[in-house]
């Protein structure tokens, strides 16, 4: 079995950034800066919600917004080859924080 891979990283942003960012629509999957299946959903909210709500043994996320700071502190893992589209998809909407 392969090594689980990880993701870290803080994104500075204010909370009404943050706020605007879970409002705004998914960007066309051709624009983002890495490839990554296509998102069904309307907005990044709506697209990081499954990742917040599946059981358990399958959540692979953690986003946390700390407002004192302005950051946006995140965390991703991937445990097996199956989950890869995942992680591309979760790193694919983190990047839509920034132009």
């Amino acid at each position: 079995m392969a090594e689980p891979q990880f993701l870290f990283s803080e994104i500075p942003l204010s909370r009404a950034a943050f706020d605007r960012w879970l409002a705004s629509s998914i960007p066309d999957p051709r624009k983002w800066p890495i490839t990554a299946p296509e998102i069904q959903e309307e907005t990044v909210r709506d697209a990081l919600l499954p990742y917040f709500t599946a059981s358990v043994d399958i959540q692979r996320c953690m986003l946390l917004h700390d407002k004192s700071m302005g950051v946006l502190r995140c965390a991703l893992w991937i445990a097996d080859q199956e989950l890869r589209p995942v992680m591309m998809q979760l790193t694919a909407l983190l990047a839509t924080t920034a132009p």
